[in-house]
């Protein structure tokens, strides 16, 4: 598995855990790039989302369903960006800590916009600059979205999230997609 060196040994060694990636002639994933993944890049017990078989992935030909290839032209829609660092009043949010749904409603308040169906909703959590202040990159254990967002994402519709972190530990109850 490509990138899976800079897995925790945890993943290793849970053979419940599996993944594809995109081939486009090059092989790229990680925390040193911008990214966009699809449903069908991790997997649980064979499963990806919505309990899609994971045999609908190929090697040689991609993800038969839901590849990252339906957004080749683009994504064109509005993006949010929510400061949860400033809704909170701190300049970043301490690794492992999770951003719940208080957060980005307090965040949409203090910004005066309110998320819509179709959004882009991105959190900044002010990693870069503890990052530039501190130095300390945080490996799996960044601040990010905390599994009790799923709720008040799919209540309204939001098409898309991202963060400002290069990626979390779901052992702290928190992921960066």
């Amino acid at each position: 598995m490509p990138g899976a060196e800079n897995m925790p040994p945890a993943f290793h060694a849970d053979r419940r855990w599996g993944f594809s990636s995109e081939r486009l002639g090059i092989m790229f994933h990680g925390n040193t790039l911008t990214h966009v993944d699809s449903p069908a890049h991790i997997f649980w017990d064979g499963s990806m989302y919505n309990g899609r078989s994971h045999s609908l992935v190929d090697a040689a030909t991609g993800s038969a369903w839901a590849a990252v290839t339906a957004a080749a032209n683009g994504i064109i829609t509005r993006g949010v960006l929510l400061d949860i660092a400033a809704a909170r009043g701190v300049p970043w949010l301490e690794p492992g800590k999770g951003v719940f749904p208080d957060d980005l409603e307090e965040a949409e308040r203090r910004q005066g916009v309110r998320v819509r169906p179709g959004d882009a909703v991105l959190l900044r959590t002010g990693y870069g600059r503890a990052r530039h202040e501190t130095g300390a990159a945080g490996g799996f254990t960044q601040a990010g979205w905390h599994a009790s967002c799923l709720p008040w994402l799919h209540e309204r519709d939001v098409a898309l999230i991202g963060a400002d972190t290069p990626r979390t530990s779901s052992r702290r109850g928190t992921t960066t997609c």
